[in-house]
């Protein structure tokens, strides 16, 4: 059977190798790489975007622990997805020598007595079978080599079974169209491919009693589409949020980074802005989101990301503005892992209880609160409430 429409494995083997070579010889910058990928190869911003991720990452992770080439200064697949996020602003200049690189209505809160009672309800609730770390990512691929391991893990986060086209197919379940491959090492040839089980159908069915990604009831996809156009609306306030879907495996939903960016002056490497006025700033921040979730588990998903960001886990927000609370928030990044999952999935089940969705959350909540117990009281639950509002006003009443 043919790979996905436009996957070419001779040109993305051939490709790799010669990043690997790019490497050794000491380039390790993203961008130059793409740009002497392209050229080498011609490649439209079709073919690139189709193949840069089985390119690239395989290929830092053979500098590495093939030859001993320091990578610690490649992009990371996040950052990658971040700069693929934005493809149209930087390839078409990649032929040069420089490449130019790119307030709703007011609801009710919940209280404080409906925020604990969350969390006596998560109590309640069966310990999650679900096992979110490298270990157990490891104990999933015990089919694999060790090196294999590491090349499915940086390419596809989250996996919870990879398998070859044949094997999928022996088992009943076909793989996507247009599904990417990922890029795994053969014994006696150089590379083969491999398709993890959100690329397969029939599509895998989640259930809240046991999957803390879950999300089943009613929703319509335009709830979804409606958040994320406000969100990425430059606000009066100079606070815009960006949200990517990127391809990730079964067992991680997505995460959350950014920054202040000055409108004029330096940026960071994946957004180049347009010159501003003075030294005014914006903030902006990015959540990516797995794209093989249904919209359901992507509207939950995204609540937990802005429950992360509103409620300070990733920074301060205040715009230069003295009543920060009212309108920003303060830097809290230093509040224990544990406290700040709980204050985040606080935000998303209440928000998706209030969409009619039944969500994992009572799963989530308690393997945090079982296994960190000293944290859990540092819990603030006046900020989760101010997370819901601020995050209310951005979706509005369902129905509107």
């Amino acid at each position: 059977m043919s790979e996905p429409h436009g996957f070419d494995q001779t040109l993305a083997m051939n490709a790799m190798l010669f990043a690997v070579e790019l490497m050794r010889e000491g380039q390790k910058d993203f961008y130059q790489i793409s740009k002497a990928v392209v050229r080498n190869f011609h490649m439209t911003a079709e073919t690139f975007a189709v193949h840069i991720r089985s390119i690239y990452v395989p290929a830092w992770l053979l500098a590495r622990d093939l030859y001993g080439v320091e990578v610690s200064e490649c992009a990371r697949p996040d950052e990658i997805d971040l700069a693929m996020a934005r493809l149209e602003t930087w390839f078409p200049n990649i032929a040069n020598d420089q490449i130019a690189l790119p307030s709703g209505e007011q609801v009710a809160p919940p209280t404080e007595n409906d925020l604990r009672a969350l969390m006596g309800l998560a109590l309640t609730a069966p310990t999650p079978d679900a096992i979110m770390n490298f270990t157990g990512f490891v104990n999933r691929m015990r089919q694999l080599a060790p090196f294999n391991v590491q090349m499915v893990y940086a390419q596809r986060p989250g996996a919870r079974r990879v398998a070859s086209r044949k094997e999928w197919e022996d088992i009943g379940r076909q793989v996507r169209p247009g599904a990417i491959p990922i890029v795994v090492l053969r014994t006696m040839g150089p590379i083969e491919y491999v398709f993890e089980e959100l690329d397969t159908d029939p599509p895998i069915e989640r259930q809240p009693e046991s999957d803390v990604f879950a999300a089943s009831g009613a929703f319509e996809k335009q709830r979804l589409a409606k958040l994320i156009d406000a969100l990425a609306s430059n606000s009066k306030r100079h606070l815009r949020v960006r949200v990517h879907l990127v391809k990730l495996g079964a067992n991680l939903a997505g995460w959350v980074n950014g920054q202040q960016i000055p409108l004029e002056g330096p940026e960071p490497l994946v957004e180049r802005g347009r010159p501003g006025k003075g030294d005014e700033q914006t903030s902006v921040w990015d959540i990516s989101v797995n794209a093989n979730l249904t919209p359901a588990e992507q509207f939950v998903t995204l609540l937990h990301e802005l429950g992360h960001l509103f409620c300070g886990h990733v920074g301060p927000f205040a715009d230069n503005n003295a009543a920060a609370d009212e309108y920003g928030w303060p830097d809290r990044r230093n509040l224990p892992k544990a406290a700040k999952e709980v204050e985040a999935e606080l935000v998303a089940w209440w928000l998706a209880n209030r969409e009619g969705l039944t969500t994992g959350s009572p799963l989530y909540l308690r393997h945090y609160m079982e296994k960190a117990e000293e944290d859990v009281p540092k819990v603030d639950l006046d900020r989760v409430t101010r997370a819901v509002a601020r995050i209310r006003s951005y979706i509005g009443d369902r129905g509107t």
